[in-house]
């Protein structure tokens, strides 16, 4: 058990990019860690990974054919055939990826969902095991974006979406490692922003009970 203070744990920007949505079915075909230092908010580890699908033709289904503007994996995270020539199977990373995030904060965009990939992997890969050193404080930008950008008019909880919020170029296709990039940046965006709203939401309540103080002392 970590006993770290949550506060102290180094924070860990994952994504991943899939051949499709269920993961009792589709593979994992790249992964991107940031990994920074709570304290500082310095850098520590940035990697990327690529794995060979050994079912690439999962790529091109429609991954949600129900709705409207639907893509297929290949469309989305911009699969190509070249450049994952050489990629290894996810097996040969597990060691490696289970020891970057044992004791880290999770931050993601919907991280129950690369958690999931991910512990399928290190079964097929024969080393579920290594699910337990998997970081369980997990903090989710969707939960952030709709408790502190929904009110404020924030329409869809995509990372697309918070990223075009905060004016940041949406990538054609998607990579993990950019993802993650944008991931941290819209982290820091949403929580300072959080910050300061909060700041201002208790000025202003300080001002109001002085000024009720104030009233009611008034002969």
């Amino acid at each position: 058990m970590n006993t770290h203070p949550l506060r102290c744990r180094p924070r860990a920007f994952i994504d991943a990019e899939t051949t499709g949505l269920e993961d009792d079915v589709d593979e994992l075909i790249s992964l991107a860690i940031i990994i920074e230092d709570a304290t500082t908010r310095s850098v520590i580890l940035s990697r990327e990974w690529l794995f060979k699908p050994t079912r690439p033709e999962l790529l091109d289904r429609i991954g949600e054919p129900t709705v409207p503007g639907a893509r297929s994996a290949r469309a989305v995270n911009g699969y190509d055939e070249a450049r994952w020539a050489g990629a290894p199977a996810f097996a040969s990373a597990a060691e490696e990826v289970a020891g970057l995030l044992e004791g880290c904060v999770w931050v993601g965009q919907n991280p129950a969902f690369d958690r999931g990939f991910i512990r399928s992997e290190l079964r097929r890969a024969g080393r579920p095991e290594l699910a337990d050193r998997l970081p369980r404080a997990t903090v989710d930008l969707a939960a952030l974006s709709y408790h502190y950008l929904a009110p404020l008019g924030l329409r869809s909880l995509s990372l697309d979406a918070v990223r075009e919020w905060f004016r940041v170029t949406v990538p054609r296709p998607h990579a993990a490692l950019g993802d993650a990039r944008d991931t941290r940046f819209l982290y820091h965006e949403i929580t300072r922003r959080a910050w300061e709203w909060g700041a201002r939401a208790l000025f202003a309540g300080a001002v109001r009970a002085v000024r009720s103080v104030f009233r009611r002392a008034r002969p």
